[in-house]
């Protein structure tokens, strides 16, 4: 008859043969996937909730929020309202009575405010050499109206903010914050690519042309210094990013 000889426990049964590094590793990892995927689950129902709200509502706070802003003189921006809506008339089904108003700043952007405002910075316009290049931003505007970005964005940061600070998770897990912020910056860029293909279409319409759009960018690129933050932190694309996806969606407009 055999012996038994019992064997000795192994004492690594219980130690994982992972090290503590890769394990982290992907902790980190499945947590950042996992809030970045909810918060895109919350932002598709924000958007849908977004386009519900009637541009009436939008217009009743637009007064008081644009009054703080000097303005440029009146001929001016008559002007800047005439070519707007010579644009705006290819845009179907508008709902937006637009306005626009030139604000005295030197520094080159132009904003859709919620209720059909446009401003656009006396910088914006003294860049702007051509009518066209001029066009393509209140075109670009107007896309973010026709996609309610504007609304859109706000309503994604303030619904940010309350999930973060309501359930204390911007102090504690500061992860799920820089996650959350990186979604916001990717549907940002976002956005800006679907305006620059909106504005596209309505100058293609207005004009038989899409060279403003182009001849906007590279104005803006001789001008401005470079800029090396990475494309993953802004909130627009950079600058030759959008000049090749215009003159992309340019040829397949044109074909």
């Amino acid at each position: 008859m055999t012996q038994f000889i019992p064997k000795k426990p192994n004492d690594d049964v219980n130690v994982s043969r992972e090290t503590y590094l890769s394990e982290a590793f992907y902790l980190v990892a499945a947590t950042a996937l996992l809030s970045g995927g909810l918060i895109f689950v919350l932002f598709f129902f924000v958007d849908v909730a977004v386009r519900l709200i009637p541009t009436d509502a939008e217009a009743m706070l637009l007064d008081t929020f644009v009054e703080q802003f000097p303005t440029a003189s009146n001929e001016a921006e008559d002007e800047l309202l005439a070519l707007t809506n010579q644009l705006a008339q290819h845009w179907d089904d508008n709902p937006y009575q637009i306005r626009t108003r030139i604000l005295k700043e030197e520094v080159p952007n132009a904003f859709a405010v919620p209720g059909g405002m446009i401003l656009v910075t006396q910088g914006m316009l003294d860049l702007t050499t051509s009518k066209e290049a001029l066009a393509f931003v209140l075109a670009h505007e107007l896309g973010h109206f026709y996609h309610r970005d504007h609304l859109r964005g706000l309503s994604r940061g303030l619904l940010l903010k309350l999930l973060l600070f309501t359930s204390g998770l911007n102090q504690s897990m500061p992860l799920i914050e820089n996650s959350a912020q990186l979604t916001m910056l990717y549907h940002s860029r976002g956005q800006e690519i679907a305006a620059d293909r909106f504005a596209l279409e309505l100058l293609h319409r207005e004009f038989g042309s899409v060279a403003g759009g182009v001849g906007f960018f590279k104005q803006l690129m001789a001008q401005q210094k470079q800029d090396l933050t990475p494309e993953f932190l802004r909130t627009h694309p950079v600058n030759q990013t959008r000049l090749n996806g215009i003159e992309e969606y340019s040829r397949n407009l044109l074909r």
